[in-house]
């Protein structure tokens, strides 16, 4: 109640210094700080131009996260414009106002906490509430220049969105600013030397590209690993092949994994490795999982076709010791029931995510991995859909697991016996089997979350998504069918 009036009084101060714009950028200067941001989100809404570029001026902490308000909530060129103005008057000002902290312009898809902070919650412009990603601090070894830009740059086929042109082009004119690009997102393979003479490399901790397999697109993509020394985040999406460059795709491929693991070697602050449909993967994972210098965080191996001797290097690569999210989806894992087991041993003591989602696991393999998972004490996510398990095993898995102090979400196949033919559901006998699950976890006593999904319907053209309370919501038929049958105090 406390709060919620004091939001309220906040918002009456606001307004009614916005009916005055002169009075509102008189009083500036004196103006108690936990009111500009509030008066800062009104008068963007309300295009308040003189009241924006008097703030710019005077802005009382040390970052503007515009990012989010441009972006989702108010986008609004009139009013970033405005803004833009006043931090021209004070870049050209030899003496900043007392009361400017100005240092980060932060203009990426981030900044809901400092918004939550000062004015509750902008959910009253919008009800999309992503928690910001986790970066480190912008200004890390740039404190030279008077002011930093922060901007995430997508690279495709389309122009520049409006925004993004604005600002690179503004930041391009002033000597004193520094432009640095925290994410790169590759979406067309043409334009990717066009980042070599736009944004400094060096800031980025962040890329994703999109790779069509052809020798020419990853010679344009080499220098980017190579200038990027303080990248985090490293994903790779590959693109389906045509059939007609196989032979060269296949040229390419040996000549590509040297080169990945090279500038791999170099990077010395990569945490997070994200490999999709990587068929260059398939022979090599030995050779580029060994070049990290650094154990890896996240390992994301998605529908990457692997040999039998690339997933028995998983369970001895000394890389993988510390990691906390694991994702082996699509990557068919029969094969290799032991060389797993001594994975999940060997990163137990961290693993915090596991999705071995359609991976060709049956009962003998579940069987051989429960004691290490049990191990997984910081276990809070596990997803072992798309595989095949009988009921007498899913059984086992919910009694074993449940000591599992931070576990609470777990998505497992449904039951092979709900079946009464291959992908044809059985729907009464799944719904009893679901009931019995349940019953299950009412025995075992211990809050938890179960989501069990069936494989697509070979006969209907959509899924249901429901639970036990039914509400019932049509998907399509690439989609699970998902039953929770969760147990809650």
């Amino acid at each position: 109640m406390g709060n919620s009036l004091q939001v309220r009084l906040l918002d009456l101060a606001s307004w009614s210094l916005l009916k005055h714009q002169d009075l509102a950028i008189a009083s500036l200067e004196t103006l108690p700080t936990e009111l500009f941001p509030q008066l800062f989100l009104d008068a963007f809404q309300l295009k308040c131009t003189e009241t924006l570029r008097a703030m710019g001026q005077v802005w009382p902490f040390p970052t503007l996260p515009l990012g989010r308000l441009l972006h989702e909530i108010l986008p609004c060129m009139k009013s970033l414009e405005a803004v833009m103005e006043g931090i021209d008057v004070l870049l050209a000002q030899e003496v900043h106002s007392r009361r400017c902290k100005l240092q980060v312009l932060d203009l990426g898809p981030i900044g809901d906490q400092f918004w939550y902070q000062w004015c509750g919650t902008p959910v009253r412009w919008s009800s999309k509430g992503k928690a910001p990603r986790p970066v480190e601090s912008a200004r890390k070894g740039h404190t030279s220049a008077r002011l930093e830009v922060v901007i995430d740059l997508t690279v495709s086929i389309a122009p520049l969105p409006k925004l993004t042109a604005y600002m690179l082009n503004w930041v391009k004119e002033r000597k004193d600013v520094h432009l640095c690009c925290r994410k790169i997102t590759f979406l067309h393979n043409s334009f990717i030397d066009m980042c070599l003479n736009t944004v400094k490399l060096s800031c980025v901790q962040e890329v994703e590209a999109n790779l069509y397999w052809k020798t020419s697109t990853l010679e344009l993509f080499a220098p980017i690993l190579d200038q990027t020394k303080n990248l985090q985040r490293l994903i790779i999406l590959c693109t389906e092949v045509p059939r007609h460059i196989w032979p060269s795709m296949l040229k390419g491929e040996s000549w590509f994994v040297t080169l990945l693991s090279t500038q791999l070697f170099q990077l010395h602050s990569l945490r997070e490795l994200y490999l999709e449909s990587a068929t260059f993967l398939k022979g090599h994972l030995d050779q580029v999982l060994r070049c990290p210098r650094t154990p890896l965080e996240t390992l994301s191996l998605t529908g990457c076709p692997l040999l039998e001797q690339d997933l028995t290097h998983l369970g001895q690569c000394p890389n993988l010791t510390q990691l906390k999210e694991l994702s082996l989806r699509g990557t068919l894992l029969s094969r290799v029931r032991d060389h797993l087991r001594l994975l999940l041993e060997n990163c137990a003591s961290t693993l915090q995510d596991l999705d071995l989602g359609m991976c060709g696991l049956q009962d003998s393999h579940l069987e051989a991995i429960l004691p290490a998972l049990t191990l997984c004490s910081q276990l809070r996510i596990l997803k072992l859909f798309g595989n095949r398990v009988s009921r007498a095993v899913l059984v086992q898995m919910l009694r074993h697991l449940a000591g599992l102090p931070h576990l609470t979400l777990e998505v497992y196949p449904a039951p092979q016996e709900s079946y009464s033919a291959p992908k044809r559901l059985h729907q009464k006998t799944f719904d009893l089997l679901c009931a019995r699950l349940r019953a299950v976890l009412r025995d075992l006593g211990k809050p938890r979350v179960i989501l069990v999904s069936t494989e697509p319907c070979s006969l209907h053209g959509k899924a249901l998504l429901y639970n036990f309370e039914p509400t019932m919501s049509s998907y399509p038929c690439c989609h699970y069918q998902t039953q929770k049958i969760s147990f809650l105090n």
